[in-house]
């Protein structure tokens, strides 16, 4: 009798716990996939289900944002995470947000690196001048550094041959965030704001064959606090153009 007893007991317990783990993997959170690679401005509704309403959010908007409902909308290239919560579980979901134009490779953004590593980095330039080294390629492009007074990396600069414009809107579309725009020049951010944004990008038209794509940080002494703007100096931008009319002729 007492073994009997033991018996029901032991059988309640498994019982209990076996009932136990169910509810527990049905208050869970069923996600699949949990990562997607998209491209720009694309769509995409996670397929997630749970007994508990799930909470959406994500990491960084400048590549991704998502409603309520799991719907994405994809921002520029890079990746994000999606993040899924239903009071008792959390999940995540990897977006991959993948360039559709290849045009050019990002130029070296290591502001501040002397112009020895650079060289060091990339190779003997094709031609240089006291404040610039420039490297050509026979593919639509050439990249073009410029140095500060203490031989320092200041800016780094692409141009693009005039019949790549198309391209060129595309790629940096899909890359940056236009901020402003005007009949010479074109300027845009790696951020949703300028407060958020490490980066400033601007495009012009350098003259009938090429177009200029300036990379410059952001910083105190380039940003407009008051307004919260980006400013080149033109003087920089006629610089920049004499130094390649110069050299993309010879």
């Amino acid at each position: 009798m007492i073994i009997m007893k033991k018996l029901l007991l032991l059988i309640t317990v498994v019982l209990f716990i076996s009932c136990s783990s169910d509810e527990e993997s049905d208050n869970g959170i069923t996600l699949e996939p949990n990562q997607k690679t998209l491209y720009f401005e694309d769509t995409y509704q996670i397929e997630a289900s749970s007994i508990s309403a799930i909470t959406y959010s994500v990491e960084n908007e400048f590549h991704a944002s998502v409603s309520s409902t799991g719907l994405v909308e994809v921002g520029r290239v890079g990746e994000t995470t999606i993040i899924l919560d239903n009071g008792e579980e959390t999940k995540e979901e990897i977006i991959t947000v993948t360039p559709k134009s290849t045009l050019y490779p990002t130029p070296n953004l290591e502001f501040g690196i002397s112009r020895s590593q650079l060289e060091d980095s990339l190779g003997t330039p094709d031609a240089e001048t006291d404040e610039s080294i420039l490297y050509t390629t026979s593919l639509g492009y050439n990249m073009l550094y410029l140095f500060d007074d203490d031989n320092n990396l200041d800016f780094s600069s692409v141009i693009i041959e005039e019949q790549h414009t198309s391209e060129l809107v595309t790629y940096l579309g899909e890359r940056y965030l236009l901020v402003s725009d005007t009949d010479e020049f074109y300027m845009l951010i790696n951020g949703l704001s300028m407060a958020t944004s490490t980066l400033a990008i601007g495009a012009s038209e350098m003259n009938d064959d090429y177009l200029l794509v300036l990379y410059s940080p952001i910083d105190d002494s380039t940003l407009n606090k008051s307004s919260n703007t980006y400013k080149i100096d033109s003087s920089l931008i006629n610089k920049i153009s004499k130094i390649l009319k110069n050299k993309l002729n010879n």
